[in-house]
């Protein structure tokens, strides 16, 4: 079943390895090792992150932004907006 998280600081660790956790259950969004990625010479080789407080869909191996239903950054939900319905801080506070 998909997930909706909210994406946290991206971490480096010896300059190699890229970790991007959920800031509110620690799921795993984005893991890198610098070393196994390659890109042509003269391109760009920085793996993708996603922004701090983004609510990122995870299903599988696929993730994505919600923007649907204006939902964006933690940071602007106010509290009349619901959180996502697939949202892990919502399992948590209801369950």
């Amino acid at each position: 079943m998909p997930k909706v998280h909210v994406a946290g600081p991206c971490l480096t660790l010896d300059g190699r390895y890229i970790r991007q956790r959920c800031s509110w259950c620690g799921a795993v969004l984005t893991d890198y090792d610098l070393d196994r990625i390659a890109a042509p010479v003269g391109q760009d080789s920085s793996p993708g992150q996603w922004s701090e407080g983004a609510f990122v869909l995870v299903d599988g191996a696929f993730s994505t932004v919600l923007v649907d239903g204006g939902m964006g950054k933690l940071e602007e939900q106010s509290e009349g907006c619901p959180l996502p319905e697939h949202s892990c801080m919502r399992d948590e506070v209801s369950g």
